[in-house]
């Protein structure tokens, strides 16, 4: 799924450090956080070879990128 599409149907979780500084952004209640975990080495993987969206503040960048 393109990264513009989750964002756009609430896939992501509210503490996931791509959408936790996206205004008015309420993630889905539908992917746990067990969910999450499972598929967040790929979604890293597929960030991080991209720039950094204006969206995403530094820090929270940095440290998920690090994590």
């Amino acid at each position: 799924m393109p990264l513009a599409k989750a964002i756009e149907q609430n896939i992501f979780p509210d503490a996931c450090p791509y959408v936790q500084d996206m205004k008015d952004y309420v993630g889905s209640a539908v992917l746990s956080d067990e969910a999450y975990e499972a598929v967040r080495p790929q979604l890293k993987k597929s960030m991080l070879n991209n720039e950094r969206p204006e969206w995403v503040s530094p820090s929270h960048w940095e440290k998920f990128a690090s994590e």
